[in-house]
Protein backbone atom coordinates (compact mmCIF):
# COMPACT_ATOMS: atom_id res chain seq x y z
CA UNK A 1 0.00 0.00 0.00
CA UNK A 2 3.07 2.01 1.02
CA UNK A 3 4.47 2.32 -2.62
CA UNK A 4 1.24 2.92 -4.35
CA UNK A 5 0.22 6.13 -2.19
CA UNK A 6 3.67 7.82 -1.40
CA UNK A 7 5.57 6.80 -4.57
CA UNK A 8 2.74 7.28 -6.89
CA UNK A 9 0.93 9.99 -5.64
CA UNK A 10 0.77 12.38 -8.42
CA UNK A 11 -2.92 11.06 -9.91
CA UNK A 12 -4.36 12.50 -6.75
CA UNK A 13 -3.44 16.18 -7.12
CA UNK A 14 -6.52 16.52 -10.15
CA UNK A 15 -9.10 15.36 -7.31
CA UNK A 16 -8.02 17.62 -4.94
CA UNK A 17 -8.86 21.00 -7.13
CA UNK A 18 -12.04 19.15 -8.72
CA UNK A 19 -13.59 18.71 -5.51
CA UNK A 20 -13.26 22.32 -4.59
CA UNK A 21 -14.38 23.30 -8.02
CA UNK A 22 -17.68 20.85 -7.37
CA UNK A 23 -17.80 23.16 -4.36
CA UNK A 24 -17.87 25.89 -6.18
CA UNK A 25 -20.29 24.38 -8.56
CA UNK A 26 -22.64 23.98 -5.80
CA UNK A 27 -22.63 27.57 -4.29
CA UNK A 28 -23.06 28.68 -7.77
CA UNK A 29 -25.96 26.62 -7.22
CA UNK A 30 -27.13 27.83 -4.28
CA UNK A 31 -26.97 31.17 -5.27
CA UNK A 32 -28.29 31.55 -8.63
CA UNK A 33 -31.10 28.01 -8.81
CA UNK A 34 -29.43 27.61 -12.36
CA UNK A 35 -28.85 24.25 -13.69
CA UNK A 36 -27.11 24.96 -16.48
CA UNK A 37 -24.35 27.32 -15.08
CA UNK A 38 -23.70 24.81 -12.41
CA UNK A 39 -23.78 21.94 -14.99
CA UNK A 40 -21.03 23.97 -17.30
CA UNK A 41 -19.04 24.24 -14.18
CA UNK A 42 -19.14 20.28 -13.22
CA UNK A 43 -18.48 19.31 -16.93
CA UNK A 44 -15.39 21.73 -17.13
CA UNK A 45 -14.13 20.14 -13.33
CA UNK A 46 -14.38 16.60 -14.36
CA UNK A 47 -12.78 17.06 -17.98
CA UNK A 48 -10.07 18.94 -15.90
CA UNK A 49 -9.86 16.10 -12.89
CA UNK A 50 -10.14 13.01 -15.56
CA UNK A 51 -7.07 14.94 -18.16
CA UNK A 52 -4.88 15.79 -14.71
CA UNK A 53 -5.39 12.28 -13.58
CA UNK A 54 -4.66 10.77 -16.74
CA UNK A 55 -1.60 13.18 -16.61
CA UNK A 56 -0.79 11.70 -13.27
CA UNK A 57 -0.92 8.16 -14.08
CA UNK A 58 1.22 8.79 -17.27
CA UNK A 59 3.53 10.67 -15.67
CA UNK A 60 4.43 7.68 -13.21
CA UNK A 61 5.49 5.90 -15.72
CA UNK A 62 8.15 8.57 -17.32
CA UNK A 63 11.23 10.27 -16.57
CA UNK A 64 10.72 14.22 -16.40
CA UNK A 65 12.18 14.99 -19.95
CA UNK A 66 10.21 12.02 -21.32
CA UNK A 67 6.64 14.17 -19.16
CA UNK A 68 7.82 17.05 -21.07
CA UNK A 69 7.59 15.60 -24.71
CA UNK A 70 5.06 12.89 -24.58
CA UNK A 71 2.51 14.57 -22.76
CA UNK A 72 1.23 17.62 -23.83
CA UNK A 73 -2.30 17.48 -24.39
CA UNK A 74 -3.09 16.04 -21.03
CA UNK A 75 -1.10 19.15 -19.96
CA UNK A 76 -2.77 21.12 -21.93
CA UNK A 77 -6.80 20.49 -21.09
CA UNK A 78 -5.57 19.77 -17.58
CA UNK A 79 -4.47 23.26 -16.98
CA UNK A 80 -6.40 25.37 -19.49
CA UNK A 81 -9.49 23.72 -18.31
CA UNK A 82 -8.81 24.33 -14.68
CA UNK A 83 -7.41 28.08 -15.41
CA UNK A 84 -10.84 29.01 -17.65
CA UNK A 85 -13.06 27.28 -15.15
CA UNK A 86 -11.66 29.04 -11.69
CA UNK A 87 -12.17 32.43 -13.99
CA UNK A 88 -15.82 30.84 -14.66
CA UNK A 89 -16.29 29.96 -11.39
CA UNK A 90 -15.18 33.43 -9.96
CA UNK A 91 -17.20 35.22 -12.64
CA UNK A 92 -20.39 33.78 -12.16
CA UNK A 93 -20.19 34.07 -8.21
CA UNK A 94 -19.36 37.50 -8.37
CA UNK A 95 -22.23 38.51 -10.39
CA UNK A 96 -24.86 36.53 -8.29
CA UNK A 97 -23.50 37.93 -5.22
CA UNK A 98 -23.62 41.32 -6.34
CA UNK A 99 -27.11 40.68 -7.13
CA UNK A 100 -27.70 40.57 -3.18
CA UNK A 101 -26.74 43.82 -2.46
CA UNK A 102 -29.62 45.43 -0.74
CA UNK A 103 -29.10 49.16 -0.46
CA UNK A 104 -28.26 48.71 3.03
CA UNK A 105 -24.89 49.64 3.85
CA UNK A 106 -23.96 47.31 6.37
CA UNK A 107 -25.61 43.94 3.72
CA UNK A 108 -23.53 45.62 1.22
CA UNK A 109 -20.26 45.34 2.96
CA UNK A 110 -20.77 42.06 4.21
CA UNK A 111 -21.67 40.95 -0.14
CA UNK A 112 -18.79 42.76 -1.09
CA UNK A 113 -16.47 41.22 1.39
CA UNK A 114 -18.02 37.52 -0.12
CA UNK A 115 -17.24 39.13 -3.33
CA UNK A 116 -13.68 40.15 -2.62
CA UNK A 117 -12.60 36.87 -1.31
CA UNK A 118 -14.46 35.15 -3.82
CA UNK A 119 -12.43 36.99 -6.60
CA UNK A 120 -9.24 36.32 -4.54
CA UNK A 121 -9.39 32.62 -4.49
CA UNK A 122 -10.39 31.78 -7.55
CA UNK A 123 -7.79 33.85 -9.27
CA UNK A 124 -4.99 32.60 -7.10
CA UNK A 125 -5.26 28.87 -8.60
CA UNK A 126 -6.27 30.59 -12.22
CA UNK A 127 -2.98 31.89 -11.81
CA UNK A 128 -1.33 29.15 -11.14
CA UNK A 129 -2.76 27.51 -13.78
CA UNK A 130 -1.94 29.49 -16.44
CA UNK A 131 1.37 30.00 -15.10
CA UNK A 132 1.78 25.97 -15.33
CA UNK A 133 0.69 26.08 -19.22
CA UNK A 134 3.58 28.71 -19.71
CA UNK A 135 6.46 27.17 -17.83
CA UNK A 136 5.43 23.64 -19.49
CA UNK A 137 6.85 24.93 -22.25
CA UNK A 138 9.46 27.99 -21.24
CA UNK A 139 10.87 25.43 -18.72
CA UNK A 140 9.83 21.61 -18.10
CA UNK A 141 11.77 21.01 -14.66
CA UNK A 142 9.42 24.34 -12.92
CA UNK A 143 6.53 23.08 -14.24
CA UNK A 144 6.19 20.22 -12.09
CA UNK A 145 6.98 22.15 -9.29
CA UNK A 146 4.36 24.11 -9.41
CA UNK A 147 1.88 21.10 -11.11
CA UNK A 148 2.71 19.43 -7.23
CA UNK A 149 1.25 22.87 -5.49
CA UNK A 150 -1.90 23.58 -7.19
CA UNK A 151 -3.49 20.46 -5.43
CA UNK A 152 -2.51 22.19 -1.94
CA UNK A 153 -3.70 26.16 -3.42
CA UNK A 154 -7.19 24.06 -3.85
CA UNK A 155 -7.45 22.73 -0.12
CA UNK A 156 -6.15 25.99 0.98
CA UNK A 157 -8.67 27.89 -0.44
CA UNK A 158 -11.21 25.67 0.68
CA UNK A 159 -10.06 26.23 4.14
CA UNK A 160 -9.87 30.12 3.51
CA UNK A 161 -13.30 30.14 2.22
CA UNK A 162 -14.64 28.29 5.52
CA UNK A 163 -12.61 30.33 7.99
CA UNK A 164 -13.38 33.36 6.19
CA UNK A 165 -16.93 32.32 6.51
CA UNK A 166 -16.74 32.70 10.12
CA UNK A 167 -15.27 35.74 10.28
CA UNK A 168 -17.12 37.50 8.11
CA UNK A 169 -20.16 36.76 9.62
CA UNK A 170 -18.96 38.29 13.05
CA UNK A 171 -18.21 41.52 11.50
Amino acid sequence: MYPILIENWKPLLSPAGGIVQVFLGWRIYTFSNNWLLTIRVWTLTLLATGAGMAQGIISTHLTIPEVATHTTTTINIWFITTAVNDVLIAGILSYYLNRLKTGVEKTDKLVSRIIKLTVETGSVTALTAVLIVITFFLAPPWFLMLSDCIGKLYANNLMVMFNRRLTITHH
